[in-house]
């Protein structure tokens, strides 16, 4: 019995991007699974755009949109929304102390605050959850196929069009160019 184990695995693909499988990290909450996203996840990355994250100098392909940016922002602003109302709802009992200088949330506070937190108004069709976290550069999201599609959208807007399309295969010197190419370095060659 020792050398066995089970294990459930999360695999999403996508038709339009070739046979590519992204096994992303996925964590059970409260009965709802959440999918970890980072904006410098390679598969992420290929999963959106169709290839894989690149750092090299001049090749830059990242998802250094605003949109992941976004989503981060309002995940960190929801939670403190959370962590403030939790606070205010277990001192209802109690006289509310006399206020003083308001402290900021901690990551350490989310023993305090909900484990999980809506998301921003930013599904048009129902109210998306995430895991809560002030500080960290990771999302966990809900995951289902309607919100992975919105966030594939959503990330693509904020990609350049120069980058948006795969790699595109250059002609061979065997191959003849196009006409108007072929007229305008004949004309600049004869001048």
């Amino acid at each position: 019995m020792a050398d066995t184990k089970i294990s459930k695995v999360c695999v999403i693909t996508s038709e339009t991007r070739g046979k590519h499988q992204w096994k992303p990290e996925v964590v059970t909450v409260q009965g709802t699974d959440f999918i970890k996203l980072h904006r410098w996840s390679r598969d992420l990355t290929r999963y959106v755009t169709g290839r894989a994250l690149d750092l090299r100098k001049g090749k830059g392909h990242c998802l250094s949109g605003d949109y992941m940016e976004h989503l981060v922002t309002e995940r960190n602003k929801k939670s403190r929304e959370a962590y403030q109302e939790a606070m205010r709802s277990t001192q209802e009992g109690e006289e509310p102390p006399q206020p003083r200088r308001r402290r900021t949330v901690r990551q350490s506070d989310s023993a305090v605050a909900p484990a999980v937190v809506p998301a921003a108004d930013w599904h048009p069709e129902r109210e998306v959850q995430c895991l809560w976290s002030v500080k960290s550069p990771h999302l966990w999201l809900e995951m289902s196929e309607d919100i992975m599609v919105h966030l594939k959208a959503g990330i693509m807007q904020g990609i350049p069009e120069h980058e948006r399309d795969a790699k595109k295969r250059k002609p061979s010197r065997a191959e003849p160019l196009p006409e108007a190419e072929r007229d305008a370095s004949e004309s600049g060659t004869q001048s």
